[in-house]
């Protein structure tokens, strides 16, 4: 980063700003333990008769005026009965019926119905229940958790309420670097120079590639795939680029003039976790990172930092 400004430290600090972490409720925390009961459920068959929420295997035939349409047939279908997958009235009627039984399903096509001969036409469905499943959801309780690895279920709640509050302590660290950045710009009435727009358009280009790597994909191969050339690709992403040069020069001038430009240990350890999060080796990771791109996202986050901490934070009312 080779642009920078020259800027008076309070264009920078004590900018004054609402603080935007927000507390998990208990109500979130509780959600979340559904939803992960949900997702434990199984499928178990049911002897008694269909309730909703249960899955109806069925063979079914549907007859007009006692003769069979096209494409009304079926075997061992599985019906989730609420999950409205045929028309209406046709899962209702199968609740309170259990496996074995013969029903017939008494309907009308909806009148706006795609195929003409039926719309609004009443027919009647064979329908035959092979076997009716029920979704047990597990219980929350210490068994339950340890199977997922957790101490008790009173650990994994403390757990599960401390990932959503991770969640949201993040957005809200990515919401104060968006708001003192923008502060700081207007602070110092920042314009970008013709050098940083091209500096930017460059590292912003840079950047795409890395992501196409990380992804072992390829520069050629995203442009063949959207037909575009280099130069196609370069004047669709100058735009963005040239939009955020003055952050990028911003940031890196923050770092400079602070004294917290990162060091080669610093850009070391940032390539090892990005070599962790690929589950690739470092050196797999330098020869797709540029050393200078490294160094900018370690900056980044420095300079960042940097002004939250030099930030005033005022608690919302």
């Amino acid at each position: 980063m080779k642009n920078l400004y020259e800027l008076d430290k309070s264009v920078y600090t004590g900018i004054h700003l609402k603080n935007p972490v927000r507390k998990v409720s208990e109500m979130e925390v509780e959600r979340q333990i559904q939803q992960i009961l949900e997702s434990n459920a199984t499928n178990e068959p049911k002897d008694g008769p269909a309730a909703w929420g249960d899955t109806a295997v069925i063979d079914y035939e549907g007859f007009k005026d006692g003769v069979a349409f096209p494409g009304g047939k079926g075997t061992q279908f599985p019906l989730g009965l609420g999950s409205r997958t045929f028309i209406p009235g046709f899962e209702s009627q199968l609740v309170g019926h259990a496996a074995g039984e013969d029903v017939d399903v008494k309907l009308s096509f909806p009148v706006n119905y795609q195929e003409k001969s039926l719309a609004g036409q009443p027919v009647v469905f064979k329908v035959h229940i092979h076997q009716i499943v029920q979704k047990k959801r597990p219980q929350f309780d210490d068994a339950f958790a340890k199977s997922k690895g957790e101490e008790s279920a009173e650990k994994f709640r403390e757990a599960i309420k401390e990932q959503i509050q991770n969640y949201y302590n993040g957005q809200a660290v990515q919401n104060m670097n968006n708001e003192l950045v923008k502060a700081a710009c207007i602070n110092g009435h920042l314009v970008p120079t013709e050098e940083m727009k091209d500096e930017a358009t460059k590292e912003v280009i840079e950047e795409f590639k890395v992501r196409l790597a990380l992804g072992k994909k390829t520069m050629e191969q995203f442009l063949a795939h959207n037909h575009m050339t280099e130069k196609d690709f370069e004047n669709h992403i100058r735009a963005q680029a040239e939009s955020g040069a003055h952050i990028r020069a911003l940031l890196g001038t923050i770092a400079k003039q602070e004294g917290i430009w990162p060091d080669e240990a610093a850009v070391e350890a940032f390539y090892e976790g990005v070599a962790k999060g690929n589950h690739r080796t470092v050196e797999e990771i330098k020869e797709i990172f540029p050393y200078y791109l490294a160094e900018y996202n370690v900056t980044m986050e420095r300079a960042t930092r940097f002004m939250r901490d030099h930030a005033v934070l005022e608690e919302k009312a």
